[in-house]
């Protein structure tokens, strides 16, 4: 069974860290893995209310990095 890790919470001193796995750009080389895009949420319950936000985006095919700059910009804006 193949898994394609996506998201990745961690809790770090004074809250969690939140990570989405960007994959990398090189189909030509059949390439496994890619870089990890994070962010920091102060409380369990706004790292569980990101995950739910992002994860259907994932889902859908959406590019990890394009999601991790509207999650940015939409924190940016609360």
């Amino acid at each position: 069974m193949y898994v394609d890790e996506m998201i990745v919470i961690g809790k770090v001193e004074n809250g969690f860290m939140v990570g989405i796995r960007v994959p990398y750009n090189d189909s030509d080389e059949g390439m496994v893995g890619g870089e990890m895009k994070q962010f920091f949420t102060k409380t369990a319950e706004e790292a569980g209310a990101k995950t739910a936000e992002i994860l259907p985006k994932l889902k859908d095919k959406m590019d990890a990095d394009a999601v991790f700059k509207l999650i940015v910009k939409e924190t940016a804006n609360e």
